[in-house]
């Protein structure tokens, strides 16, 4: 479900069905609707973390790292099902309109990132990879390498700048100057750490 907060002016519609449109500031009638009022409170849950997320970025470096480019639903149309006695319009055939995404997470949420990165004053560092789907960015090596290099660009106080030698491109991901391969062995002894690929 998009962050509210990412989606406030616009609210695209993300269910239409025969009858009515559903955006992301009607999910709780969304949820009403198909008999799942259990939901409302699970979605008032999801609303209020979304909010902690979204009010301001973190005050820790993050390295914040998603994908786009891999096609992905973002509303889902349901005009010629029709409600009877029998059968809800939700049991009519679906079609769905795709977007871009991580081929789970639509484009407009993963965006994020960004956000934080522009409001943070570099403490968080933003990391776009090109055609990974949502879990298959886990175990990319290009990810692997981005943490390694974030982690090792930390000073022994724990701030990651970029005043760094790295040159931040990760297999064709450029992350606008977050790698670090220069003078890891002094960094790495000021924080007492020993980094390894995996």
């Amino acid at each position: 479900v998009p962050a509210r907060a990412l989606v406030e002016e616009s609210a695209p519609v993300i269910v239409e069905t025969r009858d009515t449109t559903y955006s992301v500031n009607d999910i709780e009638r969304f949820l009403g609707d198909v008999g799942m009022g259990w939901g409302v409170k699970v979605y008032g849950k999801m609303v209020q973390l979304q909010a902690l997320l979204t009010k301001s970025p973190p005050q820790i470096p993050t390295l914040c790292a998603y994908s786009d480019g891999v096609k992905t639903a973002q509303k889902f149309i349901y005009t010629d099902a029709k409600k009877t006695d029998t059968h809800a319009w939700w049991d009519g055939k679906q079609k769905v309109e795709m977007g871009d995404g991580d081929g789970s997470v639509n484009v407009r949420s993963l965006g994020w990132c960004g956000v934080w990165e522009r409001e943070s004053q570099g403490v968080v560092k933003a990391v776009v990879f090109k055609g990974q789907e949502h879990l298959e960015i886990l175990s990319s090596k290009n990810l692997v390498d981005a943490v390694v290099d974030f982690v090792r660009g930390m000073d022994g106080d724990g701030n990651n700048g970029d005043g760094n030698s790295g040159d931040g491109n990760y297999g064709g991901v450029n992350t606008g100057g977050a790698g670090v391969r220069g003078g890891v062995e002094e960094r790495e002894r000021g924080m007492g750490l020993k980094i390894e690929h995996l």
